[in-house]
Formats: structure tokens, sequence, C-alpha cells
């Protein structure tokens, strides 16, 4: 396969590179961006560039804030099976450093499957792995729905129409706004919306429950026993947030900061 650009003749391997570099560099730019806004002008403190599995022909950057020189290829496990680990090991072969899963992908098998491969310490060593807390927005959007069911229905109209203002307002239904990524996603906004509707009036209800912190380290080793290792490089919480609204509890914090004391966790 070949793709013309301007006057020049580029090749599949060439065309996927470049492709790459601009679906990385947006993110990573706009994440320093943010990192010097929250630094009030102050310059940001300096962190020791950490490599693993560098590789001639990959290309690395710094992730964020982590020192994490990541490749810029990533692999991401949702398909991976522990049938089928032959993928992992190419990646690792070429110089991909980065492994993002979840306890969602293959209701755990793709964490299983990463642990087939990193069994050793000198090959976890090799990457960085990045998890997920797959049941978070499940546990946020049921703990508001017990709250919802047994409201009269006109309080339950007035947060409806609550919700629907604010999903309009945040620009999501704009076209060209929303990637479907997976099969039923659009219909995670519902509930989200929803919940979001009911903060103001019923968050210090919901938000300050401890099944918050119970939840997240529990998923965070249950997903250290699947792949078999010590810790994670990084954790994502929650899995596929929808809104500004689901990171901001604080629950979140406090159950990363224990995990991180402990060395199960280094980056949230």
């Amino acid at each position: 396969m070949k793709k013309i650009i301007g006057k020049k003749e580029i090749r599949r391997r060439d065309f996927i590179k470049l492709g790459s570099m601009a679906s990385l560099s947006l993110p990573l730019y706009w994440s320093s961006q943010k990192q010097s806004l929250r630094t009030n002008g102050e310059k940001p403190v300096p962190v020791t560039p950490e490599w693993r599995n560098k590789h001639e022909g990959m290309v690395y950057r710094q992730l964020g804030r982590t020192g994490f020189m990541v490749s810029e290829l990533v692999f991401g496990s949702e398909r991976i099976t522990p049938d089928n680990v032959r993928p992992i090991e190419v990646a690792i072969e070429r110089g991909i450093n980065y492994f993002d899963t979840a306890p969602q992908y293959g209701k755990g098998a793709a964490e299983t499957s990463l642990g087939k491969v990193l069994n050793i310490p000198s090959k976890r060593e090799k990457v960085f792995l990045a998890t997920k807390i797959s049941p978070y927005p499940s546990l946020r959007n049921r703990l508001y729905r017990e709250i919802y069911d047994v409201l009269p229905s006109s309080k339950q109209e007035s947060i409806q129409k609550r919700a629907l203002e604010m999903r309009k307002d945040c620009g999501i239904e704009k076209p060209g706004y929303f990637m479907v990524y997976w099969p039923g996603q659009r219909r995670q906004l519902d509930p989200v919306f929803l919940s979001d509707a009911m903060m103001e009036e019923f968050g210090n209800k919901v938000e300050s429950s401890p099944e918050f912190k119970k939840l997240i380290i529990s998923s965070v080793e249950e997903s250290l026993k699947r792949v078999g290792t010590d810790y994670f490089d990084i954790v994502h919480c929650p899995h596929a947030a929808a809104t500004p609204a689901e990171i901001a509890n604080p629950g979140i914090i406090d159950a990363f900061t224990e995990l991180k004391k402990q060395g199960k966790v280094r980056f949230l």
C-alpha cells in the first residue's frame, strides 16, 4: 500500500508512523499546557526520564509529568485472549513499552493474557502497565439512581429536564463531537447526565460514600492478581469517564494515595 501526499510517495510503514505522531502529539501537547496552568506560572518540577525496552526504530516521548518515556505506538489489550498472546510478544520485540488493559476487557481475560507473557520480573520491568477502574461508573450511577427512584414524579421530571439541559449545554450532541468507540457507547450518557443533574442537591450523600474507595482498592488488587504483578505504573479512574463530574470524587484520591503508599500503583 502506498499513499501520495503532495508530490512525495510515502510507503505504508511511513504513513502509519506519520499518523501515529499526529494522533499522539495533540494530547501530549495539551497535557503540557495543563501542567503550565496548574503551576501558576512556576516552572514545572523536572523529572528524571525513565526508559524501558528501548529499541532502535521506535520513537519515544515523555508521558505527561510521569517521566515515563513511552513508545509512540502503544498496545491496547482489549482483543487479546490467553489463547493468543503472540501479539504481546511481538509488540515487546518491536520496542513497544506501554500496555493498556482493564478488568472490563474480556471480563479479565486481557489482564490474564498480559500475565502469561510478563510472568517473570525481568519481563515485567520491560514495560509500563496501565489498568482502569471499570466498575466505578456503574457504582456512581447506581447510588444516584437509588435516590432518584424514590423521589416524587414531579421531582424526577425536573431532574430529567436538568439532565437534558446539561447534555445540550456541554456540546456533546453537536455533529462530529462524539466518536462512537464501542457498540452502545451512547447509552452510557443517559445515566451519567442523570447523576450529574442530581449532584448539586444529592452529591453530599453519594460522593462521600465509602463504597468508592473500597471499590477502587478491590478493583486494583483483583487486577494485580490477574496480571500477576506487584504494581501498576498507571491507574485510570474511572474507566471511560463521560463527564468531568465523574472524576471529582474525593474517594479517588484517597484510594490512590493508600494504594501508592502500599507500592501497588505509581501514577493516577
